[in-house]
This record gives C-alpha cells, structure tokens and sequence, in this order.
C-alpha cells in the first residue's frame, strides 16, 4: 500500500469515563495507547487497565505503546529513563521468558515510540511505525481468513458504496440533529435505495455490517439479544454523550442514593437523545452490556460507577417475597 486512510477515534478522559470507554473498542482495530514519559513509573502502570481492557475486548487488534513529552526528560539521562521504562512496559505485557503474557496485547520492543509534540522529535519515525504496523496487520479472527492481511483485501464495490451511503445518512442526520442510529429496517431501506447492490442474503448482509464496524463506519454488537443486535450506531460521539448522562450522574439521596437508581429516573436520562419507547430496551441492554447500569429488581439499576468505597446498601431491599423465600 502507497498510504492507508485511517478513521480516527480519539478515546479518553477521567478515570470515571473507563466503563464507557471500553465500549468503543472494536475488533481488528489500531491501538495507539499514549502515556507520558515525564510521570515514569506512576504512568507506566496505569498502562494496565488499558492494556487490559483492549485484549478483552478486541483481541485481534494491533497495539502501538506511545510516550510523550519527550522533551521534559533531561538529554544527559535520556537514553538509559527510556531503556528503564521501556523495560517496564514490557514487563507488563511478557513473561519473564519473553513469553507474551496471559490477558495482554502482543506488544513487543518495535511497538514502543517516544515523541515530543513541542520539539517533533520522533514524530515521522511514528506515523512510518503507524503505517509498517498497519499494512502486517491480519486477521485472526476465523479459520477461513486466518493470515490474510486486513489491508489490501479486495472488497465488493457493493460494500463500498453502502459505506458512502451509511456516512451521507450520518451527515443528513446531524445536520437535521436526528438520532444517530439506524434500525434493521431503517439499514434495509438504506441497501434498497441503492442501485445495484449485489446484497442479497442475510449472509452478505453480515459480512457487509462487518466490513463497515472494522472501518468505524457503524457501531454494531452482533453477538447481543433481546434487539441490540438490531441497532446499529453511526456516530460514536453521539453515543458517547448519551452514555455520559449516566455517568456523570452524582450520588444523592434523589437520583441515585448508594448508586442505584429507580427504572423511571434512568428512562429521564433519556430524553432529547432520540432513544423511544421502542428502543429503549435495546438502550438498556447496552448499558448491562457494558456493565454501567445493571438491573437489580424490577424498577431498579445498579450504577457500578456510583457506589460508594464502603459497603452502605441495604441488599435486603432488592429481595423480592416470593413462596420459597428462605
């Protein structure tokens, strides 16, 4: 490949954004984790939940291991601080024997950069990495394609022009302040209105949707009942500021006491999303998915992010009375 195009998703923020985060991370994907050199150790291992984190949820991605701040680190020692915590990183990741370790990335020394934004310093010596990991990426995720590169496949111009189609619907819709997914019938309206599409069965359709979840063009979880499975996201950050209702929720007596929260108050968070009474069960499902709300009773939710650093809840009011209560 001359040069490869790459649709960017800048994920981040405060530790609290963590459990919406992980919903972002997709499968065969490019991971560029960035860290800074200056904090040493400390940012070293906060690393961890990342690392972490990107293995379980898209463990046939790539991993890319970028400090920065280059410049704050003191020429004289440069060589031998980054050595030392290069070695740390690695530490993590392999076993003693080398041996890349249990729950982590494949990440090995030629995955680790240095850059300084303020000097340049490294910062064409990263995107050449950028591109090399890129262009060896595979895909490992099924025996029929194992060890095909992911760029250069050839893909059905159908497939294509779908993509195209999918982005100017993403467009229509942020430019009318629409919401930003499609139903099942709304993406089979969009595949009909286009003129030669060689989609026929439900067999392409899933290869089609798979194709446009690995270039970021839809957010899609295919593996999810009760109707999740028939919502398809097109804009991360639409979804991403549906989800920070919840999260940047306080602990008070009123809302969330103890971090739960009555099935009435969540559905409030609701409104002026664009998520209807139809699909808010799918809405729901998401939020148990990724283990931001979870229900405990009939009319409540547990907020995980919310609960307190000492056991305050009162368990007992979540048993239901039934004949074989002991």
């Amino acid at each position: 490949a001359d040069s490869v195009t790459f649709n960017v998703w800048d994920i981040g923020g405060p530790a609290n954004m963590s459990t919406v985060n992980q919903c972002f991370f997709t499968d065969k994907a490019l991971y560029v984790v960035i860290w800074n050199l200056a904090l040493g150790e400390e940012a070293v291992a906060s690393l961890q939940s990342w690392l972490l984190n990107i293995e379980a949820r898209a463990p046939n991605s790539a991993v890319v291991v970028v400090g920065t701040h280059l410049d704050l680190i003191d020429t004289k020692f440069r060589t031998e601080r980054v050595a030392t915590l290069r070695a740390y990183i690695l530490a993590l990741c392999r076993s003693p024997s080398g041996a890349r370790a249990s729950g982590y990335p494949d990440i090995t020394w030629k995955h680790l950069h240095e850059v300084s934004c303020k000097t340049q310093e490294g910062l064409d010596g990263l995107k050449r990495l950028i591109f090399q990991v890129a262009c060896y990426m595979k895909d490992n995720s099924s025996s029929s394609a194992s060890g095909h590169k992911l760029l250069g496949r050839l893909i059905p111009k159908s497939y294509l022009t779908l993509q195209q189609a999918v982005l100017d619907e993403r467009g229509r819709r942020d430019a009318e302040d629409e919401v930003q997914y499609l139903t099942d019938a709304q993406l089979d309206l969009v595949i009909e209105q286009n003129p030669g599409s060689d989609i026929r069965d439900y067999e392409d359709l899933q290869t089609a949707i798979s194709f446009l979840i690995e270039t970021g063009t839809l957010l899609h979880f295919p593996d999810t009942s009760h109707g999740l499975c028939t919502l398809y996201f097109l804009c991360p950050v639409w979804l991403s500021e549906c989800l920070e209702r919840i999260i940047h929720l306080k602990s008070s007596r009123s809302v969330a006491w103890n971090g739960v929260i009555r099935a009435e108050d969540l559905r409030m968070l609701l409104v002026g999303t664009g998520f209807t009474q139809q699909t808010e069960e799918q809405y729901f499902q998401f939020l148990a998915k990724f283990e931001i709300a979870l229900p405990v009773a009939s009319d409540s939710y547990l907020l995980p992010h919310l609960l307190p650093p000492k056991p305050a809840m009162d368990i007992h009011g979540f048993r239901q009375e039934t004949a074989n209560s002991i």
